[in-house]
C-alpha cells in the first residue's frame, strides 16, 4: 500500500450534509476496535487497518451500492485504504482529516419549554456527546457551555441580529476545551463563572442568590449544585428549563471523583440532588451537558426530558448513606475521561496551549457520567 496516496476526500462537514438530507452513506472505519468502540461515526463498520494488510477484509465490506467513506483518526490512514479499494475496484472516499474533523461538527435543535417565549437552541457535538446551549430572549443572547469551535454559536447570533450578553459556565469542564474565553475575547459578553471552581483568569462571580436579566426580564437563575465539582451550577431559564450541566444527565448522574475526592463530593452531589434539584416542579425540562452513545434513528432528536423521569432513578430512593456508597462504587467502575487533568488545568487558565494543539486532546468519547454497569 502506497504511504502517501492521492484519492478522493470528503470534509466532515459533507458528510452531515448527507446525513441532513437523509442521504445513505457506509463508512468503514479502520482504527483499532478499541477506538472504535469508545467513539465512531453511526453504522460504521470496523475494519482495523492490520486486517486489510492480511487480506482478512473482504467479508467485512459493506455489501451495498452507498457511497463508501474511509475512517481514521486524522485521514491519513483513511487515505491509504481508500486508495487501496480503488486500486481494486472499490469505489472509495477519505474522510478529511478523520475523527478530529467530526469532532467539530455542531447539530442546532430548538428546543422550546412549555409556557414560555424565550428561544433554547441546543447544539449536539455529535461525535464527543457534548451538549452547549444558546437562549435568546427579546434580541438577547447567553450561550451556556460552549466548545472551543465557536463559529456556529457566532454566525447564529450575527445573522440574526442578536447581542451576546453572558457566556456561562455550568462547571470546570473535565473532558473537552471550553470555549467561553476565547467567545468573551470575540464578543466581550460577560463571563460569568462560579468561584468555588479553581480558575486563574479574570470573570465575573456567579452569584447564586441572585437572578439575571435577559432581554429586560429576569429569566436566569443559578442554583449552586456541587457534586460533580464544588462550582457546579444548574441554570434554571424562565419557568419551566433547567440546564442542568454534569449535575444530572438524562440517564445518570454526574461523577464526583475528578478532583479525586469522591467522597466528599459524592455527599455535595446528595444534598443538591434531593435538597435543592428535587424540590422543582416535575414540569421542569433538564438539559444537561453530556449525553451518551446516539444511533442514527436519534439524530434529530433533542436531549431533554422531565424532571419527573429523573426522580425515578434509584439514586432518588437511597438514604445519604446508601447514596454516598453506591455513586462511589459506580464510579470507580468507570473510566476516567482521556488526561482530564491536563483539560482541567488548561479550562482553569493553569496552562496554556496551542489552538493546534487541541484536537489530539479532545479525541475520544466524554466520560462525565457514573457507569449504570
Amino acid at each position: 500500500m502506497s504511504n502517501q496516496p492521492s484519492v478522493l476526500e470528503i470534509s466532515a462537514q459533507e458528510v452531515y450534509k448527507n446525513f441532513l438530507d437523509y442521504k445513505d452513506q457506509d463508512f468503514i472505519d479502520v482504527r483499532s476496535s478499541e477506538a472504535h468502540n469508545d467513539w465512531n461515526i453511526f453504522g460504521s463498520v470496523n475494519i482495523p487497518f492490520k486486517m486489510f494488510q492480511s487480506g482478512e477484509f473482504k467479508d467485512l465490506l459493506p455489501k451495498s451500492d452507498k457511497p463508501l467513506t474511509i475512517v481514521c483518526n486524522r485521514g491519513n490512514d483513511s487515505k491509504v485504504i481508500a486508495k487501496f479499494l480503488n486500486d481494486n475496484k472499490i469505489k472509495a472516499t477519505s474522510l478529511s482529516k478523520g475523527m478530529q474533523a467530526w469532532n467539530n461538527i455542531l447539530h442546532p435543535l430548538e428546543i422550546q419549554p412549555k409556557y414560555s417565549k424565550f428561544k433554547i437552541i441546543q447544539y449536539h457535538r455529535i461525535a464527543k456527546g457534548c451538549l452547549s446551549y444558546l437562549v435568546v430572549n427579546n434580541d438577547e443572547a447567553v450561550v451556556i457551555d460552549p466548545v472551543y469551535k465557536i463559529d456556529p454559536y457566532l454566525k447564529y447570533i450575527e445573522n440574526n441580529g442578536y447581542e451576546l450578553k453572558y457566556i456561562f459556565e455550568t462547571h470546570l469542564h473535565a473532558d473537552h476545551i471550553s470555549g467561553s474565553r476565547l467567545l468573551q475575547e470575540k464578543t466581550g459578553a460577560n463571563l460569568l463563572l462560579s468561584n468555588k471552581d479553581p480558575y486563574t483568569f479574570d470573570y465575573t462571580p456567579i452569584d447564586h442568590e441572585k437572578s439575571i436579566s435577559l432581554g429586560g426580564e429576569s429569566i436566569i437563575f443559578p442554583i449552586h449544585t456541587p457534586g460533580h465539582t464544588k462550582g457546579s451550577t444548574t441554570i434554571k431559564i424562565g419557568k419551566n428549563a433547567l440546564l442542568t450541566g454534569d449535575t444530572v444527565f438524562l440517564d445518570s448522574l454526574g461523577r464526583p471523583d475528578l478532583a479525586d475526592r469522591a467522597h466528599e463530593f459524592a455527599n455535595d452531589l446528595y444534598d443538591s440532588l434531593n435538597n435543592k434539584i428535587a424540590n422543582l416542579s416535575n414540569e421542569m425540562c433538564i438539559m444537561p451537558a453530556h449525553h451518551g452513545k446516539v444511533e442514527l434513528k436519534d439524530f434529530n432528536k433533542s436531549f431533554e426530558t422531565p424532571l419527573s423521569q429523573i426522580k425515578k432513578f434509584d439514586y432518588f430512593k437511597l438514604s445519604k448513606q446508601d447514596f454516598v456508597q453506591k455513586v462511589v462504587a459506580q464510579t470507580n467502575k468507570t473510566e476516567k475521561p482521556v488526561i482530564y487533568q491536563r483539560i482541567i488545568r488548561i479550562n482553569s487558565g493553569s496552562e496554556h496551549i496551542l489552538d493546534s494543539q487541541i484536537p489530539d486532546l479532545e479525541m475520544g468519547s466524554n466520560k462525565c457520567a457514573i457507569s449504570q454497569k
